[in-house]
Protein backbone atom coordinates (compact mmCIF):
# COMPACT_ATOMS: atom_id res chain seq x y z
CA UNK A 1 0.00 0.00 0.00
CA UNK A 2 1.66 2.99 -1.14
CA UNK A 3 -0.10 6.20 -0.88
CA UNK A 4 1.32 7.85 -4.11
CA UNK A 5 -0.61 5.68 -6.00
CA UNK A 6 -3.78 7.20 -6.20
CA UNK A 7 -5.40 5.44 -8.89
CA UNK A 8 -5.74 1.80 -10.35
CA UNK A 9 -3.88 2.06 -13.39
CA UNK A 10 -1.04 4.40 -11.26
CA UNK A 11 -0.82 1.50 -8.28
CA UNK A 12 -0.56 -1.41 -11.56
CA UNK A 13 2.23 0.30 -12.81
CA UNK A 14 4.11 0.85 -9.36
CA UNK A 15 3.71 -3.00 -8.77
CA UNK A 16 4.74 -4.63 -11.93
CA UNK A 17 7.76 -1.89 -11.67
CA UNK A 18 8.62 -3.20 -8.58
CA UNK A 19 8.27 -6.76 -9.53
CA UNK A 20 10.52 -6.40 -12.71
CA UNK A 21 13.26 -4.41 -10.21
CA UNK A 22 13.04 -7.81 -7.69
CA UNK A 23 13.36 -10.15 -10.52
CA UNK A 24 16.21 -8.29 -12.09
CA UNK A 25 17.63 -8.50 -8.32
CA UNK A 26 17.42 -12.46 -8.90
CA UNK A 27 19.41 -12.55 -12.10
CA UNK A 28 23.00 -11.21 -11.15
CA UNK A 29 26.52 -13.17 -11.32
CA UNK A 30 28.93 -11.47 -8.81
CA UNK A 31 32.67 -12.37 -10.18
CA UNK A 32 35.91 -11.57 -9.27
CA UNK A 33 38.69 -11.57 -12.75
CA UNK A 34 42.19 -10.29 -13.01
CA UNK A 35 41.84 -6.34 -13.58
CA UNK A 36 40.42 -5.19 -16.92
CA UNK A 37 40.42 -1.50 -16.90
CA UNK A 38 38.31 -1.41 -19.81
CA UNK A 39 35.12 -2.28 -18.41
CA UNK A 40 32.48 0.02 -18.11
CA UNK A 41 28.67 0.12 -16.59
CA UNK A 42 26.32 -0.98 -19.42
CA UNK A 43 29.17 -3.26 -21.00
CA UNK A 44 27.94 -5.93 -22.54
CA UNK A 45 29.85 -8.99 -21.03
CA UNK A 46 29.19 -12.76 -20.69
CA UNK A 47 30.36 -15.78 -18.67
CA UNK A 48 30.69 -19.31 -19.95
CA UNK A 49 32.32 -22.80 -19.57
CA UNK A 50 31.83 -22.78 -15.00
CA UNK A 51 31.16 -25.76 -13.98
CA UNK A 52 28.20 -24.27 -12.02
CA UNK A 53 25.64 -24.03 -14.79
CA UNK A 54 23.52 -21.25 -13.16
CA UNK A 55 26.93 -19.01 -13.05
CA UNK A 56 26.78 -19.00 -16.88
CA UNK A 57 24.82 -16.22 -18.94
CA UNK A 58 24.93 -13.21 -20.62
CA UNK A 59 24.11 -9.88 -19.64
CA UNK A 60 25.58 -6.07 -18.80
CA UNK A 61 27.96 -4.44 -16.07
CA UNK A 62 26.01 -3.40 -13.55
CA UNK A 63 28.47 -2.37 -11.03
CA UNK A 64 32.15 -3.19 -10.82
CA UNK A 65 34.89 -2.30 -8.75
CA UNK A 66 38.57 -2.04 -9.49
CA UNK A 67 41.62 -3.07 -6.90
CA UNK A 68 45.38 -3.10 -6.25
CA UNK A 69 46.77 -4.99 -3.33
CA UNK A 70 49.58 -6.28 -2.83
CA UNK A 71 48.17 -9.78 -1.97
CA UNK A 72 45.33 -9.75 -4.90
CA UNK A 73 47.39 -7.71 -7.57
CA UNK A 74 44.90 -5.76 -9.92
CA UNK A 75 41.54 -7.52 -9.34
CA UNK A 76 38.08 -6.07 -10.75
CA UNK A 77 34.91 -7.48 -9.05
CA UNK A 78 31.87 -7.60 -11.75
CA UNK A 79 28.29 -7.90 -11.30
CA UNK A 80 26.20 -8.96 -13.99
CA UNK A 81 22.49 -8.26 -14.35
CA UNK A 82 21.49 -11.22 -16.59
CA UNK A 83 19.09 -11.30 -19.45
CA UNK A 84 18.58 -7.97 -19.04
CA UNK A 85 19.26 -5.18 -21.12
CA UNK A 86 20.46 -1.48 -19.57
Amino acid sequence: LDPLARTKDLSDRMAAGQLASRNRNNHRIQIRILGRSQLELGDEIQTQDVSDTLVNGKGYVRSLRHRLSSTLGFVTDVEIAVGDSP
